[in-house]
């Protein structure tokens, strides 16, 4: 049987019938090894039949999306919302499968999505919400093909299409969505909502609960479809959801509250809690309703509780354990207190009356809360907290200060000496009006130094007024922190342990630290305290706690090995304006090693992302390099820290955004990051500003979004560069002595310095771009083709 019919024999008895077990069986061996050589559309019969046979087929499903993966840049939208629909989550899926869906997700934030059916649209945001992923550009464009396809989602054959969008989008919370205003305005047509199923009526309910949405016409339709299929209420986590999502929505309906009440009082006295599903399930969905209590409990209202079945339920008995007895007299607790609460009496005028929590609100205020953009009230300012007081933390909080939002810094070491070259470059001491003093050292001279030790000196190109600048991390954070705090900014030395998210809209942040300063406290434990905050940036660097607790992903990083070494003054004097750099296999297998000057010592470091356990090895590989000229030293500080490879999956989430090394902007090939950093921490805070008008309006993750937008498009094709050149030069010892020998090229060092130290793509010379590429390539050609490698040179 060849192939293609293989697949359409396969595709057909996966779809009519699955007991030809044989069938599969034997065809499994012939499939998988040839995955590789199959076509896209054959590679989606497979995925497909391997997602419909489930558990039996879940390494056929994996190895089917490994082969995808590859030639993910190749699918057309259909085709990836194809494969989308066929990675929907299951516990038993590889990991492939997931990686698959992060890279289609992660070329739709830039790939036009109109032409995507509307069940296309609903399937892929059934898929991200099952992975639990939140990519907001993606959301952002699904949604907006839903508001678009209403008329077909509505007239549609499927009616759960958009009961499923509805509920996907309310389990990722993404309460920015405009498609659940309309479900919701479609859900107050009764007629219409009664072709929904009951299970899928209480799943609509749930979700616009969880997001916050209601309209009273709309929760009574629900409230009286529910009621007229109580007969066919056998699932208590179904009435759980709809006794969650009338408390949630402070919506109180007597009638279905008092059937449910009853409802659970038979499932009790009967002892079937367990009547046609598991008991451990049944469990669940009792103990999914009793939070409801909370909520519905009434000051002085005291809950008639049915005490015969209260005492029954709660008794030990062979008809079930003491675990479920528990469960058993929490759901009464809870819908005695339910029907209490219905019966609750008005004492004006000796009128019976519901008497709300809260107001309820309505369809049109649902509106605004998704909108956001509220203004505070008078005297009320933004308060944003900034974790982690570097170049990005304190140029967003310096920014954010002086432009008069509330804004509050915390930092846990002020006397931070992270190991870094400490090169900035010359434009940032304008930009920044950074003080010419807090330059050590001005190097107008660079020295690249091969494998071979060959040497090339750079710096013909610069001008007289041009050098790049030195700097003491810890002399250029405490200069900016210091100038926020005098521009208004609170400076907290405090250790950050973590914050607890809003659990609905415009609810605050609140942060947990150990303040250090608090007189009360032991100055090296300090004393715990929360700080409640409307916007957080985190700046805390590649370890970031604000990362981890708003889910932004991991990234791969590298380890920076320093040690600041105090050497003879008479080789000082040959360090006085220069800087080297030495690449090698004896000091990094992927990155340079460094010798840079400081106000009256030398830095000498390495790093690397792919051999981290042997940082030591290469940090002594840069010392024997580098021994001629550093001989004699005495080591007066050693630092290591991890340093981003990339920026991570998710910068922001709401009210939360990433700068900085927590947000992995270090260029690689030249690793510089304090330029990056403080300008992604400006950057950001100038977005929050003009958003907020001035601080006194409320931003979402909207607005957050607009300063990644900027970003990308400013400083994208840099990141893209210098990640090429990386992986082009760093690679082999041939590579890198064709590296060192471009540097000799004038036209390279123009284009070079004069990017790095005015941030503008420098050049554009055609004639002298194509000599360059010629030369690239004859080079490479050169050193990779060499029999015999040039002999060492010995360092003067």
């Amino acid at each position: 049987m060849k192939l293609e019919e293989m697949l359409h024999v396969w595709q057909g008895l996966v779809r009519f019938s699955k007991d030809h077990r044989n069938f599969y069986l034997k065809a499994r061996p012939r499939l998988q090894p040839q995955l590789s050589s199959m076509s896209i559309r054959q590679l989606l019969l497979v995925l497909r039949g391997a997602r419909d046979l489930r558990h039996s087929m879940a390494d056929l499903h994996g190895a089917t999306c490994a082969a995808l993966l590859p030639r993910v840049n190749e699918l057309l939208p259909s085709e990836a919302a194809a494969c989308l629909t066929f990675c929907i989550f299951s516990p038993r899926y590889r990991s492939q499968a997931m990686s698959l869906v992060k890279s289609i997700t992660e070329i739709w934030t830039s790939q036009d999505l109109t032409s995507l059916r509307v069940v296309e649209a609903v399937d892929a945001l059934e898929c991200l919400a099952s992975w639990n992923l939140r990519p907001v550009a993606v959301l952002e464009r699904l949604d907006g093909i839903l508001v678009d396809r209403l008329v077909e989602l509505k007239y549609t054959g499927n009616i759960s299409l958009w009961v499923v969008a509805t509920q996907s989008l309310a389990s990722l919370r993404y309460r920015e969505a405009s498609w659940p205003l309309l479900a919701l305005e479609l859900a107050s047509d009764k007629v219409f909502l009664e072709k929904v199923p009951l299970h899928r009526q209480c799943e609509l309910l749930a979700g616009f609960a969880q997001l916050g949405l209601f309209d009273a016409k709309a929760f009574r339709n629900f409230a009286e479809l529910l009621l007229a299929e109580k007969s066919h209420f056998k699932d208590s986590k179904d009435m759980a959801k709809v006794l969650m999502s009338f408390a949630q929505s402070h919506f109180f309906h007597e009638e279905i509250f008092d059937t449910l009440y009853n409802l659970f009082l038979d499932m009790f006295q009967a002892l079937q809690l367990q009547f046609c599903l598991s008991p451990s399930v049944t469990m669940s969905g009792v103990m999914a309703a009793v939070p409801s209590v909370a909520t519905l409990r009434t000051t002085g209202v005291q809950p008639a509780v049915h005490t015969g079945v209260a005492t029954q339920v709660a008794a030990p008995s062979s008809a079930h354990s003491s675990g479920l007895s528990a469960c058993g007299l929490a759901a009464v607790g809870l819908a005695a207190t339910a029907a209490a609460r219905s019966r609750r009496s008005s004492l004006v005028r000796g009128q019976r009356s519901v008497v709300p929590v809260r107001p309820s609100r309505s369809l049109s205020s649902a509106k605004v809360v998704v909108c956001a953009g509220v203004n505070f009230p008078e005297g009320r300012k933004l308060r944003v907290a900034v974790v982690g007081g570097g170049p990005a933390g304190a140029s967003a909080a310096d920014q954010l200060a002086k432009d008069g939002v509330e804004t509050f810094l915390i930092e846990r070491k002020m006397d931070n000496c992270k190991p870094c070259g400490g090169a900035i470059p010359l434009c940032m001491i304008d930009e920044f009006d950074l003080p010419k003093d807090i330059v050590d050292r001005q190097v107008r001279k660079m020295t690249m130094i091969s494998p071979t030790n060959k040497e090339v000196q750079i710096g013909q190109t610069l001008k007289d007024d041009e050098f790049i600048g030195m700097v003491r991390r810890e002399v250029l954070d405490d200069f900016l922190r210091q100038r926020a705090k005098t521009n208004g900014a609170t400076l907290i030395n405090g250790l950050f342990m973590g914050m607890a998210l809003p659990e609905k809209k415009g609810d605050s942040y609140v942060l947990t630290y150990n303040d250090y300063e608090d007189e009360q406290g032991n100055a090296r434990k300090g004393v715990k305290k929360t700080l409640e905050v409307d916007v957080v940036i985190g700046a805390d660097g590649a370890n970031s706690r604000v990362a981890k607790d708003i889910e932004a992903g991991d990234y791969e990083y590298a380890i920076a090995f320093q040690e600041r070494m105090k050497i003879p003054e008479q080789k000082m004097d040959y360090y006085k304006e220069r800087a080297e750099m030495y690449v090698g296999e004896d000091v990094s297998p992927d990155f340079y090693a460094w010798v840079f000057p400081k106000c009256d010592h030398v830095a000498v470091g390495t790093g690397t992302v792919i051999d981290k356990k042997g940082i030591q090895r290469y940090q002594q590989g840069i010392r024997d390099r580098a021994a001629p000229r550093i001989d004699g030293g005495e080591i007066i500080r050693v630092e290591a820290h991890p340093i981003p490879e990339h920026p991570r999956p998710w910068r922001v989430k709401d009210r939360a955004i990433l700068v900085g090394d927590a947000a992995g902007y270090v260029t690689k090939c030249s690793g510089e990051g304090i330029y990056f950093a403080a300008k992604s921490g400006r950057m950001c805070a100038k977005t929050i500003v003009k958003n907020s008008k001035q601080g006194v309006r409320m931003i979402d993750e909207a607005d957050l979004m607009e300063h990644l937008r900027e970003w990308d498009g400013k400083y994208g094709p840099t990141y893209l560069v210098l990640d090429l050149l990386q992986k082009v030069f760093y690679t082999s010892d041939a590579a890198r002595e064709s590296f060192v020998e471009l540097c000799e090229e004038e036209y390279v060092q123009k284009v070079t310095f004069d990017s790095y130290l005015y941030k503008t793509v420098q050049g554009n010379d055609p004639v002298g771009d194509l000599k360059l590429g010629w030369k690239t390539l004859s080079s490479l050609y050169k050193y990779n083709n060499q029999k015999t490698p040039d002999p060492m040179r010995t360092l003067a």
